[in-house]
């Protein structure tokens, strides 16, 4: 996945070739509006760290730590933000306004949420309407009570330090505020770009798989929607037995073949048995089994998780992926299954569905070893 690192004055970096060798891109703090008074600030580095990426050819990208607490303001920093864009003929990731609290004596600390949301929206207009391609950087609980999201269609700098993000349609995901990278002493924030994530490249090859329909016999395999039939005929099936039939039965149920077709499909056999704990499969028990052997079954969901879901006798009879979740839902995408409220174990279809987090149909979650993905 893509090595993002941002910087600022508070970082010392001692070696530019070390660092250009280790990271692909870097977000460079310009500046910021001082908390007390709006003076705006440049980051006493910033020229010099721009000036290095310039030198070496590392992609970067800016960003501006905002304090405004009206739109005015916020576009008079959008418009210095902008200024320093001028000469950037091509963005390898947009250009980010930072929203967050000063640990309680920011002069925007305690903005209402429908103020503070007019001030993003404010800036971010003002970049655009530059050229500028605009995002926002906040923390996932920043986003959910500070900010209106459907007021503010920008890209999205998720910060987030834990091993997978709560919500899927972010463009860069900060995961961690303790990264080391040679060349650079102490720590550093680390983030990779949404789009090269092996958890949101399985997401969207799992959506894009939707709608498609078990085969009455063997034929049109290839099909979404042709030859219709309650058989169990799936490509899907079919060429996990071709590879390994003497693991995978066909044509069978299949919920499991769905899943393990998706990581064989796009990151080969040999990484998506590591993934998934030792090997594909087209049973649940085993999987589950699989999971647990290896300390990764989990209660609590997270985001690229597979969820099992349980028979009367408490046994996994179905499997689905968790593509997003909230406070109390998870969303899911299953093979076998059907748009028939709850879990549906035999129904024919890949689909979106979802349910409560604390629905009793729920055994238990399975998290893949997505870090051991290369």
């Amino acid at each position: 996945m893509d090595r993002i690192i941002d910087i600022s004055q508070f970082n010392n970096v001692v070696d530019w070739n070390l660092v250009k060798a280790n990271v692909d891109k870097i977000i460079i703090r310009v500046g910021f509006t001082y908390s007390v008074n709006g003076m705006l600030c440049i980051d006493p580095k910033y020229a010099f760290h721009r000036k290095m990426c310039e030198k070496l050819g590392i992609p970067f990208s800016l960003y501006w730590f905002t304090n405004a607490t009206t739109e005015q303001e916020a576009e008079a920093e959008a418009a210095f933000l902008a200024h320093e864009c001028r000469d950037i003929t091509a963005y390898c990731l947009p250009v980010f306004v930072d929203t967050e609290k000063v640990n309680g004596y920011g002069r925007a600390d305690n903005l209402p949420k429908d103020q503070r949301t007019r001030c993003i929206k404010a800036f971010c207009s003002y970049l655009q309407s530059q050229g500028v391609p605009a995002g926002i950087y906040c923390s996932l609980d920043w986003l959910n009570h500070q900010l209106d999201r459907s007021q503010l269609p920008f890209s999205l700098w998720l910060a987030q330090w834990s091993d997978n993000p709560s919500v899927h349609d972010y463009t860069i995901w900060q995961y961690t505020n303790r990264g080391t990278v040679p060349g650079i002493e102490g720590f550093v924030d680390m983030s990779t770009d949404r789009r090269n994530s092996p958890i949101d490249r399985l997401i969207a090859l799992e959506l894009d798989e939707c709608g498609y329909l078990e085969k009455k016999n063997g034929e049109s395999l290839y099909s979404k929607t042709d030859n219709a039939g309650d058989a169990n005929y799936t490509k899907y099936g079919y060429e996990l037995h071709n590879l390994r039939p003497e693991l995978i039965s066909y044509p069978d149920y299949w919920c499991a073949d769905f899943q393990s077709w998706c990581f064989v499909e796009l990151f080969g056999m040999d990484a998506a048995k590591t993934a998934l704990c030792g090997d594909i499969d087209d049973f649940c028990p085993s999987m589950v089994n699989r999971f647990k052997a290896s300390g990764r079954w989990y209660l609590y969901p997270k985001i690229g998780d597979l969820v099992y879901f349980r028979n009367s006798l408490g046994s996994a009879i179905h499997v689905g992926l968790v593509y997003k979740l909230d406070s109390d839902t998870i969303y899911t995408v299953e093979g076998n299954t059907s748009s028939a409220a709850g879990v549906v174990a035999n129904g024919g279809c890949v689909r979106e569905k979802s349910y409560p987090i604390s629905s009793g149909s729920i055994l238990g979650y399975g998290r893949p070893n997505y870090d051991k993905i290369t």
